[in-house]
């Protein structure tokens, strides 16, 4: 009797749903897209998948490592739509003014320092028009920070809050139920 392998939360994250979750957050073919603080490809592989080939996707992080599995992952299955850049504990986008339709912020605002620099610089790197989306993860404990003070400061920034959504994502290689806010840059 043959053994039938299920695949992973994660692996049918790769493969459909978190295509079909980035897709319902706006995300098109032929997007350029910035996902800042990537690690491993969680949402730049399925990304990746939606832009297509002439788009495409810039994952940063400070985590070489996890960038090399995520290049890893990327020329295994032929996506070479994803370009790496290393980060550093000071971040500066290298990125022309408006060179993105979407950046992904997933999990990492707390880990920043100077959010308000960060967030600034993601507007300036946005295209008119562009969707930042965000996903403050740890906004209460780690940023002693309100959902509505998160919007708040990225309104500071230049963003106009367009809505919350709360979605079916993945976080720590397992699916779970969160907000995600979505801005636009006007």
């Amino acid at each position: 009797m043959k053994k039938i392998k299920i695949p992973s939360e994660y692996e049918q994250w790769i493969d459909s749903s978190g295509i079909t979750f980035l897709q319902s957050l706006g995300m098109n073919t032929n997007y350029f897209v910035l996902d800042f603080g990537c690690r491993h490809g969680t949402y730049t592989i399925p990304a990746a998948k939606v832009v297509g080939n002439d788009g495409r996707v810039y994952a940063v992080d400070k985590d070489i490592s996890a960038l090399d599995t995520l290049m890893k992952t990327a020329d295994e299955l032929d996506l070479e739509n994803v370009k790496r850049f290393d980060s550093s504990e000071n971040i500066h986008l290298p990125f022309d003014t408006a060179t993105f339709d979407m950046v992904l912020l997933f999990d990492v605002l707390h880990l920043v320092e100077n959010r308000r620099s960060l967030i600034s610089q993601l507007y300036n790197v946005l295209k008119h028009q562009g969707t930042l989306v965000l996903y403050p993860r740890h906004h209460e404990e780690h940023m002693q920070m309100s959902l509505d003070e998160v919007i708040k400061m990225a309104e500071r920034s230049g963003f106009h809050f367009a809505m919350k959504t709360y979605k079916q994502l993945m976080h720590d290689d397992q699916l779970i139920q969160d907000w995600v806010l979505i801005f636009h840059k006007h």
